[in-house]
């Protein structure tokens, strides 16, 4: 194995040159950090990750702290992949690797700080975490980086990324009405996260806005897994066929597309044609929703800059630890298609 000093002997400088030209720290003529650098490439050296830790104070990796819904993986879904697409090209274009590790929805006792108290990564990225957390003052508190997406933690300093999720649903269900939809049933997300919660409440607002009644038989609870879809649709059918004054809904609005791919499976077993029968909505606009039939109209959610703009923010806050909290909102899209 390559060692520093066996670059130090190829370049002809000292270890303590190599040693700088690694750290970036310290002087160097240009002449000779090139040669140091042009040797490590010719010998294929890799310096040591724990000795260069214990050096720098920092391992140069960020983690990822990403939930998900039971019997759903994370790299199955675009919602997750997009996110994480952007974070990589932020930490590959600054030099840092990617700790990524999951956790359930299920589970209040997540312990979303233990990479970073363990010295595994110099900031986190948290995806909707669960604010009722204790640990989500301690950062706060403890000055912890990290960013947070698709939460917004109120009156901590902590930075965070998210979209327009009221606006999103609220501007989906209006599109329904103006379809001459009135009978709406809507599928929820997890009742810990923020951004399903933003989402009923801009559905609950278009649809007061529009004097349109709320049947409760219609609103079903969920977690954002496609299993959600399915059990709302079979509850919807049961509905229909113990009473025959009860109608189908004229549309079925979810939180999110995998619960409306369920739907939509479902559906088509009961032989529900969507959107003759039924119109069939979601939220994300991930790459599936294109390809069903019909095709699923969707709000569109910017993933990738989402994950590209947390990683930067957190990336800024590693080089100066006093840079102030950041927030941004990203807009979202709303895709007509078939399914409505």
């Amino acid at each position: 194995m390559v060692t520093q000093q066996d670059v130090a002997k190829k370049a002809g400088v000292s270890f303590i040159t190599v040693s700088r030209v690694i750290n970036n720290n310290g002087y160097v003529k240009e002449e000779t950090r090139q040669r140091v650098l042009d040797t490590i490439k010719k010998l294929n050296y890799y310096p040591n990750h724990i000795g260069r830790a214990l050096h720098t104070k920092s391992v140069n990796t960020i983690g990822v702290i990403i939930p998900a819904p039971a019997h759903v993986t994370v790299h199955g879904t675009d919602y997750y992949n997009l996110l994480m697409a952007g974070i990589e090209q932020s930490t590959a274009t600054n030099g840092f690797d990617l700790l990524l590790s999951t956790y359930r929805f299920e589970d209040p006792q997540t312990d979303y700080l233990r990479l970073y108290y363990q010295r595994k990564v110099d900031g986190l990225i948290l995806i909707t975490p669960n604010l009722k957390n204790p640990q989500i003052g301690d950062i706060a508190q403890q000055h912890i980086p990290c960013v947070i997406i698709g939460d917004r933690p109120e009156n901590m300093a902590i930075s965070y990324v998210d979209t327009d999720n009221f606006r999103g649903m609220q501007h989906l269900t209006e599109h329904l009405i103006g379809n001459g939809h009135r009978r709406i049933a809507f599928v929820k997300g997890p009742g810990n996260a923020r951004n399903a919660g933003d989402r009923f409440d801009g559905f609950l607002q278009a649809m007061r806005q529009n004097n349109l009644p709320l049947e409760n038989d219609w609103i079903f609870e969920g977690d954002f897994a496609p299993e959600s879809g399915r059990q709302a649709m079979r509850k919807i059918l049961a509905l229909r066929d113990a009473s025959l004054k009860l109608p189908l809904p004229s549309a079925l609005v979810c939180a999110n597309d995998l619960t409306a791919l369920g739907a939509l499976s479902e559906a088509k077993n009961a032989d529900i044609k969507i959107p003759e029968q039924m119109a069939l909505v979601g939220f994300d606009g991930i790459g599936a929703t294109a390809l069903t039939d019909p095709p699923l109209t969707t709000v569109s959610q910017p993933l990738f800059d989402i994950g590209f703009t947390a990683s930067e923010m957190l990336l800024n806050t590693l080089k100066d630890p006093l840079r102030p909290q950041e927030n941004k909102i990203f807009p979202v899209e709303l895709i007509r298609r078939k399914s409505s």
